[in-house]
């Protein structure tokens, strides 16, 4: 049997499972801080982290929140949500947007600290208000849903617009 047509129904196969995958939308949850986090370089895992950790300790504030995320979901250290709540708030006080939305993210959730709403929506605010799409994407479900402020549709509406023209994609209708 020749290898073509085998090469034919591979191909077709690959076309109509992307074809068929629906295009992301935003939901009801806001998304997890990995979303956050640039990708680098193809390494391993540990790797990563050890430079993350090293950059870190320089007080490169990017390097903390991407640390933090690996220390949140177990990528290439063990899963430690207290310590990546940490490293968020570091990042965050070193002036890393990224790192006060993942922050507001771990406390929302009770992640790694207890839940406090309210630290939560202060940190979206502040780094919406310094251009992050996605803490503006968290903090519009806080007033679609009227969490620890009032019920407002017409806020969480612009603030879903102000994340999408920020470049948060699924923010975008």
């Amino acid at each position: 049997m020749s290898r073509e047509p085998l090469a034919l129904i591979a191909a077709a196969w690959l076309l109509a499972s992307c074809a068929a995958t629906p295009t992301p939308r935003p939901s009801d949850s806001a998304p997890s801080p990995a979303a956050t986090v640039a990708p680098v370089a193809a390494e391993a895992p540990a790797a990563l982290a050890g430079r993350a950790r090293a950059g870190c300790a320089r007080r490169r504030a990017p390097d903390c929140v991407r640390l933090g995320a690996r220390y949140a979901f177990g990528d290439g250290v063990a899963r430690r949500p207290a310590l990546a709540a940490l490293l968020y708030r570091r990042g965050c006080r070193l002036g890393a947007r990224a790192g006060c939305t993942a922050l507001g993210w771990a406390l929302q959730r009770g992640e790694g600290v207890p839940k406090d709403a309210l630290s939560a929506r202060r940190l979206f605010g502040r780094a919406c208000d310094a251009g992050d799409g996605l803490a503006c994407a968290h903090l519009s479900v806080m007033y679609r849903d009227g969490a620890t402020v009032p019920q407002d549709r017409e806020a969480a509406r612009g603030l879903m617009a102000r994340a999408c023209a920020l470049g948060h994609e699924p923010s975008c209708p």
